[in-house]
């Protein structure tokens, strides 16, 4: 039986492999016949909490569309927010990139978050040891239309400009006599 009694950091024990070498010399393997017998260790998976909240009351948001990449791009999961709940990934040790693909009526999409799991389970944003990411998400700038579409502070800002003429020409009038 080939047996691991450690594991290297971030990697699961492997399972005991039984084999057997007869005497010719032949090594089977599940009653199979190779050339060597081989371990291969799982690597550990750990626990990410992922929360999309609004980057002004800090309040969970529901309705964005999120995904999360690893390193080559390739889709590890997709999932919509949920304001009651924090989403959780098991993850393995590497660089993810999470995204927001279409943002909750009323905000922004946010930018892009990189983070990485390492082999102890330590997620970094930034450089920085954080506990969940959390995707922050801006609301969109709203223009309140009040029904009234005069130009009243362009008419002020010109009137002043007038008064302001007016009031110099006055005093060189004075001035002169």
């Amino acid at each position: 039986i080939l047996h691991e009694d450690e594991a290297p950091v971030g990697y699961e024990l492997a399972e005991d492999i039984p084999f057997s070498v007869d005497e010719n010399g032949t090594v089977l393997v599940n009653g199979k016949e190779t050339d060597k017998v081989t371990m291969v260790d799982k690597s550990k998976s750990y626990t990410v909490s992922v929360g999309k909240v609004d980057s002004l009351s800090g309040k969970k948001i529901s309705g964005a569309k999120l995904k999360l990449t690893d390193s080559d791009g390739n889709v590890v999961d997709e999932w919509v927010s949920d304001k009651n709940n924090v989403h959780e990934i098991n993850l393995g040790a590497g660089t993810y990139v999470l995204s927001e693909t279409e943002a909750p009526e009323d905000y922004k999409i946010a930018d892009n978050i990189e983070f990485t799991v390492n082999q102890y389970g330590e997620i970094t944003v930034d450089g920085k040891q954080v506990d969940q990411i959390l995707m922050k998400d801006v609301r969109k700038d709203k223009i309140i239309d009040t029904g009234d579409h005069s130009h009243i502070a362009l008419y002020g800002c010109v009137s002043l400009a007038m008064l302001g003429i007016a009031v110099m020409a006055f005093i060189t009038r004075i001035k002169m006599n």
